[in-house]
């Protein structure tokens, strides 16, 4: 799933639960990650993903090798829209807004900043995080079918906006 619909996701989820605690939100937030991954989605395919394996051997060649710009561009923008369309359906006039904001917009997609770690850093803790992120992903993936993929994608985050609202 892209960072733009676990965005949307967090912010409905953590819209009803958090009662606008930063803090409360970030974690919420950072669950509805998980929940999120279980429903059938697509996601864009990263260059450096092709390499990428559980494998040892192969995660040592990672972590030794630079990530395409490419890869960091597409998260950044992905990671750059969902925040900007959190920003502008929530109020933003106190600090607590804006840290609320700052919360929704980084725990949503944090389990797959942790992926990433995971990818660059032997850390044990990591790899127990990557097992648990992989144990919530859907057995159905829709990337290979961007036609259906893609609209179901949209409709998952206009479904949560419209909760976030």
């Amino acid at each position: 799933m892209i960072s733009t619909t676990h965005i949307a996701i967090a912010a409905a989820a953590s819209k009803t639960l958090s009662q606008g605690n930063p803090l409360a939100a970030f974690f919420i937030s950072w669950a509805s990650h998980y929940l999120a991954d279980a429903i059938p989605h697509w996601q864009y395919k990263l260059k450096v993903s092709k390499k990428w394996s559980n494998d040892p051997g192969d995660l040592e060649k990672i972590r030794k090798s630079s990530l395409p710009l490419t890869d960091y561009v597409a998260v950044a923008l992905d990671s750059f829209i969902g925040a900007l369309v959190i920003f502008l359906i929530s109020p933003h006039g106190s600090l607590k807004d804006w840290l609320y904001i700052l919360a929704v917009v980084a725990g949503g997609p944090f389990p797959d900043f942790l992926l990433f770690l995971h990818k660059r850093f032997s850390w044990r803790i990591l790899e127990v995080l990557r097992k648990f992120h992989d144990s919530f992903h859907s057995g159905i993936n829709l990337s290979p079918y961007p036609k259906l993929g893609i609209p179901f994608q949209i409709i998952i985050v206009l479904i949560a906006l419209w909760i976030a609202i």
